[in-house]
């Protein structure tokens, strides 16, 4: 359903469509601002100074391919569906031109305004029509007979215009929110960087010493937070039930099989199942208690 006072139209009978410029390749590097396709992927609308391209074509071919203000860009190929038609509006005077992958449309009656079409060509329907629209199995194509079926609803000018003005308000301040946000960013990593160094302590905590801990000793079964002669008593029971299990089965029992005690490696003692590897197991806690706690594994 058309709103009352607004339009509904094809963009063929609004914009003229003309394919962009294809040249040599030493003729690129040089000359007048080239509008290609990465640009038009990255923009809802353009100035001069955001085209990093240059081309050098004879007077004839400059002014075929002069993009105008008002003039609307779109990209004719992708590899992806989604990014294919594409739109870009140019906003600037400066003179520009537009490369082959790329489709100008030139409003042709004056009925669309071109901050109101920056919004009006990206918004859902349209996009989807033109998806639908696009060609090809490899890489999606979307050619000038396509874009001209496409169809829009147009508010009157007046309309048009006050919905671009609201819409680039918001665009305005969420461009200052980002900008916020990222300068907030880069000072949590600054006060991060000092703060867990060291280089900035809180007033109550000066003079106290850091403490120097190994990676390897974190996240440990709670064995190691048992005292050493703690300890000793728990890797004698463990040895009792290692040998008592080990009698009875040919192989490790489901009592050992997927635990976690005594292991500082989860993934192997999950894995392996033989009694001959828990005794090595037993021997490796033996020889790292004593590395802790002294050979006699006391305190």
């Amino acid at each position: 359903m058309v709103p009352e006072g607004w339009m509904h139209t094809s963009l063929g009978d609004l914009l003229e469509f003309k394919n962009g410029s294809n040249t040599e390749k030493a003729n690129y590097g040089g000359g007048v601002p080239f509008i290609n396709v990465s640009e038009v992927l990255k923009h809802e609308s353009l100035t001069a100074d955001l085209i990093p391209g240059s081309v050098k074509l004879s007077e004839a071919a400059a002014k075929a391919y002069r993009v105008k203000r008002g003039d609307i860009l779109f990209n004719r190929t992708s590899e992806t569906t989604e990014e294919v038609g594409f739109t870009s509006v140019y906003l600037d005077e400066e003179p520009v031109i537009f490369g082959g992958f790329v489709i100008r449309g030139r409003p042709k009656n004056g009925s669309l305004f071109p901050e109101f079409a920056r919004y009006a060509m990206r918004q859902p329907q349209v996009r989807s029509e033109i998806i639908r629209r696009s060609q090809g199995a490899v890489r999606s194509n979307v050619g000038q007979g396509e874009l001209s079926k496409v169809e829009i609803t147009l508010p009157p000018l007046p309309e048009q215009r006050k919905i671009a003005d609201i819409l680039s308000t918001w665009d305005a301040a969420i461009e200052k929110t980002e900008a916020l946000l990222a300068t907030a960013k880069a000072q949590k990593r600054a006060l991060m960087q000092s703060l867990l160094t060291g280089k900035r302590r809180f007033p109550e905590f000066e003079g106290q010493d850091w403490k120097e801990v190994r990676l390897g000793g974190c996240g440990r079964h709670p064995y190691w937070r048992y005292t050493c002669s703690e300890r000793a008593d728990l890797l004698a029971g463990w040895e009792q039930h290692l040998a008592f299990y080990c009698r009875s089965w040919s192989k490790a029992p489901q009592f050992f099989q997927g635990t976690n005690y005594g292991s500082r490696c989860g993934k192997k003692q999950r894995e392996a199942a033989t009694c001959g590897f828990r005794r090595h197991e037993l021997q490796t806690y033996h020889r790292q208690a004593r590395h802790h706690c002294g050979a006699t594994l006391h305190e």
